[in-house]
């Protein structure tokens, strides 16, 4: 009964809403950290490890918040989408850890994969935003959320391509602070809400 009661005061969009906003500027504080003097021990440091922990915690009470509100849609396709999702932020999870323990080594195989999983999540935030827009369970301006959450990446690499290095931090920190923070926020105001 105590279980019960915890997963339903934690597991609610309210809850999901604020952690994925709190989570939201954690890569932007990353990149002004990075041009203040660069992050203590490095790329693939503790600092970057542990602040990637954090954005990573509101990334999946996003990723949360949009099943429970059923966003994607009820049936089985929305739930393998779940799924891949957390695959994919568990192996990127893995990566921020192995760097907050200092065993970040780029020659690892298992390292580089877990790597490869942050853009990979971040991209396929672009499918999980065509899987709400095609659910219909949410209007408005809460439909648009997780695509601008998955478009994010492709705009940084766009702003790197044309500015350098430094370009693409800065895009990439704008542009997930604000997008998870919208979506934290849709889930947030949510409170059940659909369409259906």
């Amino acid at each position: 009964m105590a279980q019960e009661t915890i997963e339903k005061s934690l597991l609610n969009p309210k809850v999901l809403g604020t952690v994925a906003i709190l989570g939201s500027p954690m890569m932007l504080i990353e990149f002004l950290l990075e041009q203040g003097g660069g992050l203590p021990g490095g790329q693939f440091g503790r600092v970057e490890g542990a602040l990637g922990i954090i954005y990573l915690i509101g990334f999946l009470s996003s990723a949360l918040g949009l099943r429970i509100l059923k966003a994607t849609g009820k049936g089985t396709l929305a739930a393998v989408l779940f799924w891949i999702q957390i695959i994919g932020l568990s192996l990127a999870a893995c990566q921020s850890i192995l760097q907050m323990i200092g065993r970040a080594d780029s020659s690892n195989r298992f390292f580089r994969i877990a790597d490869a999983a942050w853009p990979l999540s971040h991209v396929f935030l672009l499918v999980i935003g065509i899987a709400v827009l095609f659910a219909k369970m949410w209007s408005g301006w809460r439909r648009l959320t997780p695509f601008f959450c998955g478009i994010a990446l492709p705009l940084a690499l766009g702003a790197g391509a044309a500015g350098g290095r430094e370009s693409l931090g800065a895009a990439f920190g704008i542009l997930t602070a604000t997008s998870f923070m919208l979506l934290g926020c849709a889930i947030r105001t949510s409170g059940g809400r659909t369409n259906k």
